[in-house]
């Protein structure tokens, strides 16, 4: 009967503990759907991020939500059977490992993740920076072309303010000329009008 008790005892402890690592293993695997679906929401807003390597980054993803949905099925299954026997145990511990391993390398996937992204994020950088200098380039070549019209343009104005100049002061000095005469004429009295209406103009 003590034996019995011991061994009963010893079951007891066994399933306690497995029992415990039940719930850690739950938890753990409740972090990890966490993760699979937090890496699922990323990939899926940088599903243009190097096709040919998401792609395979999601599949591998699908593959490891998959085998993860399948260990959590597993381990329900295994905890519903250890109490009933104990080797049972050993696949628990098993599936301890495989869901370490899981971590693994969801984590590995979060890093090339992360590495694509910094380098989609980079090639933008550059493409940006390349249309930044060529549209200043353009805007460099245009703001010449307007200087070079504001050049001649003001050189145009200038030209025709000297020609209204030049035009300003021989007609001053028509009408001074023209005032001179007119004061000769009238110096000389009515004779000196007649002859001046006798006189023909002429042109040299």
């Amino acid at each position: 009967m003590r034996r019995l008790e011991k061994d009963l005892q010893s079951v007891q402890a066994s399933l306690e503990n497995a029992l415990v690592e039940r719930d850690q293993l739950t938890e753990n695997c409740q972090a990890q759907e966490k993760m699979v679906a937090a890496l699922q929401h990323q990939l899926a807003h940088y599903d243009d991020i190097q096709s040919e390597k998401f792609v395979g980054l999601q599949k591998l993803n699908q593959e490891l939500l998959q085998e993860n949905t399948n260990l959590s099925d597993r381990l329900k299954q295994a905890v519903n059977e250890v109490a009933e026997t104990r080797p049972k145990l050993v696949q628990l511990n098993s599936l301890v490992t495989r869901n370490q391993q899981l971590s693994d390398q969801l984590s590995y996937v979060e890093q090339n993740q992360a590495k694509a992204i910094e380098q989609r994020l980079a090639s933008q950088e550059k493409l940006w920076q390349q249309r930044h200098e060529q549209e200043q380039a353009q805007w460099n070549s245009q703001a010449s072309q307007w200087e070079e019209q504001v050049r001649q343009l003001t050189a145009e104005r200038d030209q025709v303010q000297q020609e209204l100049q030049t035009a300003r002061q021989q007609s001053q000095s028509a009408q001074t000329q023209a005032e001179n005469l007119q004061a000769a004429l009238d110096r000389l009295g009515p004779t000196g009008r007649t002859m001046a209406r006798g006189t023909k103009p002429t042109h040299g």
